[in-house]
Parts: structure tokens; sequence; C-alpha cells
């Protein structure tokens, strides 16, 4: 940073018109969640230190509403500022002390989820707040009416910041990454073809992973604090508290941790499966792209000190029968 009027933070960094723009800026320990300041014309970086004060520098507080600055995203010779319930262009004006005109263009629709707004040459996918959409900085259309209310049910509004989309450029699709319910984790990824416009729905539900061949560690004097008596009497690898360890679920509903010191399960042999999510392999949607339906790989690693029989086994009617 250089020079007093430099936000300490930002959300939000974007190279525009020969500058660095900061969207939604913390300053002096003050949030300013419709601000965007930018640096000096460019060259920005001067001995890897941004401009925002000199000459060319500025700031400005888009109070045409009160919604938050949610993301932004260049369109053509456009910086597209998405807030919450609206969005805003700013244009260069060519002029050295006010670069940008900026504009409200759409107060009726603005970016839901942060981090779902992707770039279709020039054209923005984002999720908006009634629909997903498309923009081209003229108009916002609309691309999820006849699934709208499957996309959006039960959708974890306390989570908005980690659904995300992204481009998949080799078979002309955006993925859109969902959270439902109270989960913090994926459980939802629809998919809309750049080529038909239809939707797919693909689900990680049903997962429920399980584990054989940890030994049963007590809890007990892990940590620094702890542990009592003198370090000569520890055999094992000790473990800090601020080091990651590996927990694990068995079948039987046990927590097992992995102990870098054992190479053995004490002689108690823990029975575990792991059970993969149901795949669909049918047909009855001929437009569900055919590698959403297809299991091409399945890859199983173990550790072991001992010899063991591993079986894999595959069901065909929902897990009511296995074969092997």
């Amino acid at each position: 940073e250089a020079g007093t009027s430099a936000p300490g933070t930002a959300r939000y960094l974007i190279s525009f018109a020969n500058r660095l723009v900061a969207l939604r800026t913390t300053e002096g320990g003050a949030v300013y969640k419709q601000r965007g300041r930018w640096t000096i014309d460019g060259p920005a970086l001067t001995n890897n230190n941004a401009d925002w004060a000199n000459t060319g520098s500025g700031s400005a507080d888009m109070f045409d509403s009160e919604d938050d600055i949610q993301n932004g995203m260049l369109s053509q010779d456009t910086l597209v500022v998405y807030r919450e319930r609206s969005i805003y262009h700013w244009n260069r004006t060519g002029r050295a002390t006010a670069p940008f005109a900026i504009s409200l263009h759409d107060s009726k629709e603005g970016l839901l989820a942060p981090f779902t707004l992707v770039d279709l040459g020039g054209i923005h996918f984002f999720m908006g707040n009634r629909n997903i959409y498309l923009y081209d900085r003229a108009n916002r259309k609309s691309i999820s009416d006849d699934d709208h209310d499957a996309i959006y049910f039960n959708l974890n509004y306390n989570a908005l910041r980690r659904m995300f989309a992204v481009v998949n450029d080799r078979h002309d699709e955006v993925w859109l990454f969902l959270m439902k319910g109270s989960d913090t984790v994926v459980t939802e990824v629809w998919v809309w073809s750049t080529y038909t416009g239809k939707w797919s729905k693909f689900a990680f539900d049903g997962i429920s992973p399980r584990y054989a061949g940890i030994t049963n560690v007590s809890f007990a004097n892990l940590s620094w604090s702890a542990a009592t008596g003198p370090w000569i009497d520890y055999s094992r690898a000790w473990v800090p508290g601020d080091n990651r360890v590996i927990s694990l679920g068995t079948a039987g509903g046990d927590v097992k941790q992995f102990d870098g010191g054992s190479a053995d399960d004490n002689g108690t042999v823990i029975v575990a499966v792991w059970e993969s999510k149901d795949f669909d392999f049918s047909t009855e949607d001929i437009d569900l792209s055919n590698r959403l339906k297809t299991l091409t790989r399945v890859d199983v690693g173990y550790i072991s000190e001992v010899a063991l029989t591993l079986l894999l086994s595959v069901s065909t009617d929902g897990g009511v029968t296995y074969s092997a």
C-alpha cells in the first residue's frame, strides 16, 4: 500500500482501465460495503506497491441503495459490479482525475451467491435472488424458469459464500454447486448446457463412508497440555495440539483415530464397509449427459501391515442385494 488513502483490505480486487479497483473495502477498521476504490493510472504497481493516494486515484460510494457489493467482473470494456439487489456499470471516461462513469443499470435483481458469477465470453452467468440469469450488459435473461423450484428449494442461505459455479468449456456446460438444508458442504450440482439450454441435476446424497484397520486410541494425553509424566515414558509419536489427526468412523458407530505409533489393531478386527452414493444408469432422461450417468472408474486404496482380503460388491437394485 502507498499513501494514506489505500484501503486496508478489500473483498474483491480487479484490474480494469490500467488500474487496480478494490470493491467492498475496509479502511481504518471501518467496512464500506458499497465502496469502490481505484489506484492511479498505470502502471498501477510501483516497487510492488499500488499507489492509491496520488492524482488519478479515488473512490466512489454507490449510495443509490443500501445493498452490499457481492462481486464484480469485466464484460468487454465495462466493469459490472453486482450487489445484493442491483447491478452497476463502471465505464471508462478517458479523464485522468475522474476515470469512471458509474451508473445503476438494474435495480430489480442482484447477485445472491457471490461466487456463482462466471464469465461466458463477455456474457455473465449468475445466481440471482429469483432465478439463474445470463447478463450481457443490456439484458438480463432468466434461464431456470422450468427448474426454479427444484434449484432454490431448501437452499441454505447461511452458506451462500460457499456456493460456486465453474465453466466446463470442454463440454459446453456451467456447473452450479449448491448446499441445501443445513449442509455446509456441496450436496447438489446443477449442470446447465450452454448448447441445449437444459438443466441436469447431480446429487451427492447417500454417501456413507466407513473405514477399517484403524487402531482404537484413547483421547487422553494427545495434546501438550493434557499429557502427564516425563516425555521418556511415551513410546509413540507425539501429537501436538495444533496438528491434524485422522479420525474415522466404523460400521459399529465407533470413532477411531489413526495412531502413527501402532502397527496393528491390538488383535481385534474392525469390521467396516464403505458405501458409495447411488449412481443413475437409466436412460429415461435423454437430455441428461451420458458422462453423468456412467461410472468410469473406482479407486480403492488401503494400507495394511498384514495380508487381508478386500471384497468389492455392486448393487443394481438400490442396495437390496449386492454381487461381488
